[in-house]
């Protein structure tokens, strides 16, 4: 049980500031942005981007802390899967944005004596999700801006499977958690 809030401490350390950047790419979605405008005034924007973080500190659960301290290449080694990208629509002075973090990573690892189980493999996914709708307030050629209200989602979930042969082979625990936060605040682009 302690493994699985320690690792779910971990990624949420490490994603919970991928996503505090993601959203200041929002901002500024930076050269690779496609922007899209069609005869009807619409303007339409989407801008994939990416992250990369290590981890070191102190996590922990349930008054058991450790300390972990993973490179960049250490985390790219058990990434699964990552997707990050964010999209905007606007119509003159409305808009609507969103922002999409999703990773999976994973690691299996080898028990000793194998009396418990041959092995032993961690999957932890994390899911960092924003909308909101925006105002722009300044409206310039050289600069912008906006005003903005919405949510974040947030939803982690780790699995730990024991593997057979042992005592607890065949035996799964998973833990998720899912919550909601508001957001408000400004946009500026110069």
């Amino acid at each position: 049980m302690n493994i699985r809030m320690i690792g779910a401490a971990s990624i949420f350390s490490l994603f919970g500031a991928a996503g505090a950047a993601g959203a200041a790419d929002a901002i500024y979605s930076g050269p690779n942005t496609v922007e899209y405008t069609t005869s009807s005034g619409w303007t339409f924007t989407i801008a994939p981007y990416g992250w990369l973080a290590g981890l070191e500190g102190t996590v922990g659960s349930g008054g058991r802390t450790t300390h972990v301290d993973e490179s960049i290449s250490e985390i790219l080694d058990n990434l699964d899967i990552g997707i990050t990208g964010v999209a905007e629509a606007r119509y003159e002075r409305f808009g609507v944005f969103t922002d999409l973090v999703y990773v999976r990573l994973s690691e299996s690892a080898d028990t000793p004596f194998g009396i418990l189980a041959n092995s032993v493999d961690f999957t932890t996914t994390s899911l960092m999700w924003t909308a909101a709708g925006e105002y722009r307030l300044l409206d310039h050629p050289d600069a912008s801006l906006d005003a903005f209200a919405g949510f974040r989602l947030y939803s982690i979930e780790n699995e730990l499977d024991f593997n057979p042969p042992g005592l607890l082979g065949g035996l799964g625990l998973s833990q998720q958690e899912t919550w909601v936060d508001p957001i408000v605040g400004l946009k500026g682009k110069i």
